[in-house]
């Protein structure tokens, strides 16, 4: 299984490289997407990351490719959520045959589900499922901070899927305000509708995987 991560800027850079013992001591294939490969010793596999302003899609692309192209199953963490995860998690994960989250916004967000999709921000969003034919009552906002994403999957149709929902919701975090520095805020209900759109499977990690 690969250990995915991105660091891109140097606080995100401090923060993966912080864990190279804690990454070397569970022996974990790490690879690396950041626009300084020069800061990773030679024990991490890096990606260049060539664009001016991120995307937070960016993240959830780069993970599935490796899928795609390694044929291995993968395990994205954030750069600055690697402290999250518990030694139950190092000791006992084994993958599994679904996608896996640590649920979905309500679990973080209770009022949420009262919210959800409303106010200007989503509209884009809301006009592009109904184009979709997907109530967006029924579209899930997944959390992104830790996924896992099978080998055997589908990923042609789930990437295929993120790049059409993409620069729908780049454009609202460029035309409305939002409390991110880079484009593509709300990439947790972009899977929603890739995963819910080609009819994948989703489950939950065991919440003791994480502190």
């Amino acid at each position: 299984m690969i250990f995915a991560t991105v660091a891109v800027g140097d606080r995100y850079i401090g923060s993966v490289n912080q864990h190279e013992k804690f990454f070397k001591d569970n022996n974990f294939d790490v690879h690396v997407l950041t626009d300084k490969k020069n800061k990773f010793s030679k024990f991490f596999t890096t990606y260049q990351y060539d664009k001016l302003v991120w995307s937070y899609f960016d993240k959830l692309l780069f993970a599935i490719t490796l899928v795609k192209n390694t044929g291995s199953d993968v395990f994205f963490c954030d750069g600055d959520e690697i402290n999250k995860i518990s030694s139950n998690f190092t000791t006992n994960f084994k993958g599994g045959n679904f996608i896996l989250t640590k649920g979905e916004w309500e679990t973080t967000t209770p009022n949420w589900s009262d919210i959800k999709y409303k106010g200007k921000y989503w509209k884009p969003f809301r006009k592009f499922l109904k184009k979709q034919n997907i109530n967006p009552y029924f579209c899930p906002a997944y959390r992104e901070q830790h996924i896992y994403f099978p080998a055997d999957m589908d990923t042609y149709s789930l990437l295929y899927s993120l790049e059409m929902v993409k620069p729908v919701l780049e454009y609202s975090s460029i035309i409305e305000q939002s409390v991110y520095s880079g484009i593509g805020s709300g990439e947790g209900a972009g899977l929603g509708y890739a995963i819910i759109k080609n009819n994948l499977k989703v489950d939950f990690f065991d919440p003791s995987y994480f502190v």
